[in-house]
C-alpha cells in the first residue's frame, strides 16, 4: 500500500501515466477489473485573521467567485463540464446506466447529517438504476459507498456489475447556507456574498453556516474491453481581500475548514494501475505584484492524498476531521495559513480536486495508438484550466 502527500503535481502525473501505459482497446489474455474511486467534502470554510482583535480582512464588496469543472473518459474520449459555474454537470460515460446528478448520501464514520457525494450504486436485478441513495439497502450499495468500513473487493463489484463494464464519473456538488434569510446564489458563480466565507463564527450545528465544496471521481475498467477509464473532478474558490490592521504591521490569514475525504483503489491484475487522489491547496497573491505571499511557486499549502497500485491489492483510506481546523490530517500536517503579511490588497484562490484512473495494460500493437489518447486527455485539462481562469472578481 502506498500513501503520500505531495505537491498537486502528483495530481496530473498519475493520470498521464495511466494514459501512457494504455489508451486504446485491445484483446487481453483473461478477465481483468481495476476500480478507483476518490471523494473529497471541504466545509465549513472561513477566511479570516489569526489576530481579529488587531487586524481584519476587510473582502471586495463585490463578493468572490466558485468555478466548477468535471471530465470523464474511456480511452482518451468522453464528455466534460468546464463552464464556470458553481455546480457543474456531471460527466459520464460507460457502459452503465447514468447516475443521477449529485448522487449523495450519509457521510461515513458518524461524521453526522452530512452528505457527500457517493459511488455509484450498484444496479438492481434487470439492469435499472437506483435514483436515491436513501431507497437504496446499504447491501446493495456501491464499493462500501463510503459508509462501510472495510476493504474493496471483486464481489463488492461484480455481480450486479458485469465482468464488460466499463465507465468514468466526475462529479462536483456546491452547498449554500439553508437560512430562508440566506442572499441568493449567483448562477454564474461571480459575486457569491461574502458572508458565506468571510467573518462567521464557529458552526455549532450540522447545518452549514458557510459554503461547502464537493468533488468524487470514478472510474471501473473491466478486460477484455476498455483499457483506460479517468476522471476528475475539481473546484475555485477566489476572489480579493484587504489586509487591515490596527498598528499598521498587517497579519495572518487563516483558511479554516472541516473535511471528509475518502479514496478507494482495486484491482486484480498484474500489470495495471488503480489509483485516486484527493488534492487541497490554498494560495495568496499580492494583488499588484501577483507574487504569491508563499514565496517561490508550490511553497503554499497543497495537500495531496492517494492511493496507487499496479498489481493486485485493495485499500481504502479516509481522512475526517472531528471540528473546524487550519490543519490538513494525516501522515504530514498542512497549515493553511499564510506568514503575516502588510497592509494591502490580495487575491485568494482554494482549490479542490478528486481525480482517478483506472487502467489495464494493452498489447504492445496497440501503443500505435497511444498519443491520441493522451493529446485527447491533455486537451481536455487544459480546455478545463483555460475556463476556470476567466473568472476573476475585478
Amino acid at each position: 500500500m502506498k500513501k503520500f502527500r505531495m505537491s498537486s503535481l502528483r495530481k496530473f502525473a498519475t493520470p498521464m501515466l495511466a494514459l501512457m501505459i494504455g489508451t486504446t482497446g485491445v484483446n487481453h489474455v483473461g478477465a481483468a477489473t481495476v476500480y478507483a474511486f476518490a471523494q473529497q467534502k471541504v466545509y465549513d470554510l472561513t477566511l479570516n485573521t489569526t489576530t481579529p482583535l488587531n487586524s481584519t480582512l476587510v473582502p471586495n464588496p463585490a463578493g468572490f467567485n466558485v468555478a466548477t469543472a468535471n471530465a470523464a473518459a474511456l480511452n482518451g474520449f468522453g464528455p466534460s463540464t468546464n463552464i464556470p459555474v458553481p455546480d457543474a454537470l456531471q460527466a459520464f460515460i460507460g457502459t452503465v446506466p447514468v447516475p443521477v446528478e449529485n448522487y449523495s448520501g450519509q457521510a461515513p464514520f458518524g461524521v453526522g447529517n452530512l452528505d457527500v457525494l457517493l459511488q455509484h450504486p450498484l444496479l438492481v436485478p434487470g439492469g435499472a438504476s437506483n435514483s436515491s441513495a436513501a431507497t437504496i439497502p446499504v447491501a446493495i450499495r456501491g464499493v462500501a459507498n463510503a459508509n462501510t468500513v472495510g476493504l474493496p473487493a471483486l464481489g463488492n463489484l461484480i455481480p450486479p456489475f458485469a465482468l464488460t463494464d466499463d465507465f468514468g464519473r466526475a462529479d462536483v456538488l456546491t452547498r449554500y447556507p439553508n437560512a430562508a434569510s440566506a442572499p441568493p446564489m449567483p448562477a454564474n458563480g461571480i459575486g457569491i456574498n461574502n458572508s458565506y466565507l468571510f467573518n462567521n463564527p464557529v458552526p455549532t450545528s450540522p447545518v452549514p453556516s458557510t459554503i461547502s465544496m464537493s468533488s468524487a471521481a470514478e472510474a471501473l475498467v473491466s478486460a477484455p474491453g476498455t483499457d483506460i477509464a479517468t476522471a476528475i473532478s475539481d473546484w475555485t474558490i477566489s476572489g480579493l481581500f484587504n489586509m487591515t490592521s490596527i498598528d499598521g504591521l498587517g497579519g495572518i490569514a487563516d483558511l479554516n475548514f472541516n473535511l471528509i475525504s475518502r479514496i478507494v483503489a482495486f484491482t486484480d491484475s498484474t500489470p495495471s494501475l488503480a489509483s485516486a487522489t484527493n488534492t487541497l491547496s490554498f494560495d495568496v497573491l499580492d494583488t499588484s505584484s501577483g507574487i504569491s505571499v508563499f514565496g517561490f511557486p508550490g511553497n503554499n499549502p497543497t495537500s495531496t492524498s492517494f492511493l496507487t497500485y499496479v498489481s493486485p491489492q485493495s485499500d481504502t483510506f479516509n481522512s475526517n476531521t472531528a471540528g473546524v481546523t487550519d490543519t490538513y490530517p494525516g501522515p504530514v500536517n498542512f497549515v493553511f495559513k499564510t506568514p503575516k503579511i502588510a497592509d494591502g490588497n490580495y487575491t485568494f484562490v482554494i482549490k479542490g480536486s478528486s481525480s482517478v484512473s483506472a487502467s489495464v495494460v494493452p498489447e504492445p500493437s496497440s501503443y500505435v495508438l497511444m498519443g491520441l489518447g493522451v493529446v485527447t486527455f491533455a486537451g481536455l485539462q487544459y480546455r478545463r484550466k483555460m475556463q476556470l481562469a476567466k473568472v476573476r472578481v475585478s
